[in-house]
């Protein structure tokens, strides 16, 4: 005796209609149908994609040595951390990361930390950076001989700045992992350990290859 077929007329993913297959992967059963199941799917696809350039354009129009600046700064004041503002040695009220050598004039220096130190935000913004009183402060807390490097060689020693596009993000990581370090062990230094833990925070951010130069004492 002939058995009859127990199986069930699959039934179309979108219209729930029973429908006979003609091809063995069918789920829908006709072609108007198949293009309303895969709508959602090429949405997603679209979303995808679409996500994807923005995150890309965003990505390009960052500016990386902009934030790679930021951080240098948050690790210069960290390692200045509750001292006096250098221009005007009194208490700053907002500090700032100020640059010894302006970053206009002197873009080969901008990320080393021996030419950033924490001041008041009147002297950096207000008065132009007090550069007398800049100078002043240097000689008062790192001594004469200090100063006059930086016034007269620092220059001559890095005028190229050896940092390449490619190599921006990465030393935003490193900058990024000294600040939450410093963050998380805040200390009052003094002068030798102020220069000391410049001179270790630059050898780890790999921008300027060779500090060995200065004499910290």
């Amino acid at each position: 005796m002939k058995k009859t077929s127990n199986l069930k007329q699959p039934k179309c993913k979108h219209c729930k209609q029973p429908f006979t297959k003609t091809q063995p992967l069918q789920v829908a059963c006709s072609y108007s149908c198949a293009i309303e199941l895969a709508k959602p799917i090429a949405k997603k696809v679209i979303e995808k994609k679409w996500n994807e350039r923005k995150r890309v354009y965003k990505e390009s129009k960052t500016d990386y040595f902009k934030l790679l600046q930021t951080e240098i700064n948050k690790i210069a004041r960290l390692i200045d951390y509750n001292q006096l503002c250098i221009s005007c040695q009194k208490v700053p009220k907002k500090i700032n990361g100020c640059h010894f050598l302006s970053v206009g004039g002197h873009k080969s220096l901008r990320y080393n930390l021996f030419n950033i130190y924490a001041g008041c935000e009147k002297c950096n913004s207000e008065l132009g950076g007090n550069i007398h009183g800049f100078d002043s402060g240097l000689i008062l807390v790192f001594g004469k001989e200090f100063w006059e490097y930086l016034k007269f060689q620092f220059l001559q020693d890095f005028h190229l700045l050896q940092i390449r596009e490619t190599e921006v993000k990465e030393k935003l990581k490193i900058a990024r992992q000294i600040v939450k370090e410093l963050e998380s062990d805040l200390i009052k230094r003094n002068s030798d350990e102020r220069l000391e833990m410049r001179k270790i925070c630059n050898e780890r951010l790999g921008i300027y290859s060779d500090i060995s130069y200065l004499k910290v004492k």
